[in-house]
């Protein structure tokens, strides 16, 4: 063909460019992030770690820590990623979780008392099992609602873009 010059459109090139590049950006990631929760029981703490895809934390380091940084306990987590520490005095505490390869989870404990507990106590009783977090199933359940959320956005953009093709014809 005589004369045929392919023409290319330099603004959608750009912005293919720029979405591919926004695309490619690395984002903070949470594919598999540490999890763990607590809960008092009489004299003692027990503790769980968890990962994201809901698989046990095994040998992860627990320690309890007073307001000032000092250890007050230290625990290893089992092949089912629990451990149990002695329950230290009334207050508020921080509960360190280390799993190793840069998994580590911090959480705020309030202790409320070290009395012992019957074994049929009420766990919503203060004292008997105070939880600090939302716990294992919000924490490792499939986020639909980001995925939802994702796919509107390509959805808007997508449309946005179509709209612009052919407001432009």
């Amino acid at each position: 063909m005589k004369g045929f010059s392919y023409a290319v459109d330099a603004m959608p090139m750009r912005w293919c460019l720029s979405m591919l590049i926004l695309g490619l950006a690395p984002l903070p990631s949470r594919a598999h992030n540490l999890g763990a929760d607590f809960k008092q029981v009489g004299e003692r703490i027990e503790v769980e770690a968890f990962f994201s895809d809901n698989t046990p934390a095994r040998q992860a380091r627990v320690q309890i820590l007073d307001g000032e940084k000092n250890i007050l306990g230290t625990a290893t987590t089992d092949n089912q990623g629990k451990c149990w520490l002695p329950a230290p005095n009334p207050g508020q505490y921080q509960l360190l979780v280390n799993a190793g390869d840069g998994h580590r989870k911090e959480l705020m404990m309030t202790i409320v008392g070290t009395l012992p507990v019957a074994p049929d106590a009420d766990p919503a009783t203060p004292g008997n099992s105070p939880l600090s977090f939302g716990g294992r199933e919000e924490f490792t359940r499939f986020p639909w609602e980001r995925v939802a959320v994702g796919c509107g956005v390509i959805a808007l953009v997508g449309a946005a873009w179509w709209w612009s093709r052919r407001a432009a014809s």
